[in-house]
């Protein structure tokens, strides 16, 4: 939820590295299917997006308030 939530990360010193892995945990997903949008920005400026991700989440009954 919300608008301007960012993850910054900062590129490695280390000029061999060609790959990256981040990991999110959302604590406040609601029940159904939720979208997730990434916009990457390189130390250069250039900037690339990933459609959106969609993840299904179904909680037990015992988790529903």
């Amino acid at each position: 939820g919300g608008l301007n939530r960012n993850i910054i990360l900062e590129k490695s010193p280390n000029e061999t590295n060609t790959r990256a892995e981040v990991s999110f945990i959302d604590n406040e997903m609601k029940p159904g299917t939720n979208p997730y949008w990434a916009k990457i920005t390189q130390q250069d400026m250039e900037m690339a997006w990933l459609s959106p991700v969609f993840a299904d989440y179904y909680p037990d009954s015992t988790e529903i308030e």
